[in-house]
């Protein structure tokens, strides 16, 4: 009988543990397939961050399309993205969980959508989203990735686009006080969009100069 994907990604990782370590990337590539029903809401917050940036690498609308580096790819001027940076730029506090208290959580983020499957899809809409309105402002610098004259679509410049993302939220949550978890999606894209070109732009102007 075969085994669910679960338990297989499990096996996988306990079998190549005893062999050698297995890269840190490689787990969190599996994350999705370890953790997806894990009764931990951070645990399966992480799941949904895999399967997400995994699934911008491949969707046709995704500004990250072919740019996400995996732990069995090798590193180009344009695949240079690393799902463990993007990973770890995501899962800080405030996306998904906005507090919790004794493993319970008090208050969700505006990324969280009920269950996993709704999380997931409303995380792709607004990182498409965000970081499309970024690379259709900043084109010639998010085309160029890692070469020279690039700089905005790879590790670092990703992680400042995510860091402002969180501080776009903070915003849109203190100053307008809007209720941005109970929004629709293309509402949320909506009031996150004006911010996203205003980002755009101003590397556009870096790398101008």
């Amino acid at each position: 009988m075969e085994l669910p994907p679960s338990e297989q990604a499990r096996l996988f990782v306990d079998i190549n543990a005893e062999q050698r370590k297995v890269k840190q990337s490689l787990l969190q590539e599996l994350y999705a397939e370890l953790h997806w029903d894990a009764q931990g809401p951070d645990v399966r917050v992480q799941a949904i961050l895999s399967k997400a940036i995994q699934a911008l690498d491949v969707d046709p609308e995704s500004p990250f399309r072919n740019r996400i580096l995996k732990a069995d790819e090798s590193r180009t001027n344009t695949r240079c993205i690393s799902l463990t940076s993007v990973f770890s730029a995501m899962e800080r506090s405030g996306f998904f969980i906005a507090k919790m208290k004794k493993g319970q959580v008090v208050e969700y983020g505006p990324l969280w959508a009920v269950d996993n499957m709704s999380t997931l899809k409303r995380t792709l809409v607004v990182l498409i989203s965000y970081f499309g309105s970024i690379r259709k402002e900043a084109l010639d610098i998010w085309e160029k990735g890692s070469a020279e004259g690039g700089g905005l679509a790879m590790n670092d410049g990703v992680t400042v686009c995510i860091n402002e993302l969180r501080s776009i939220i903070h915003h849109l949550q203190t100053v307008k006080r809007l209720p941005l978890a109970d929004l629709a999606n293309e509402e949320l894209v909506r009031e996150i969009t004006p911010f996203s070109e205003l980002v755009g732009r101003h590397f556009a102007l870096m790398s101008s100069n």
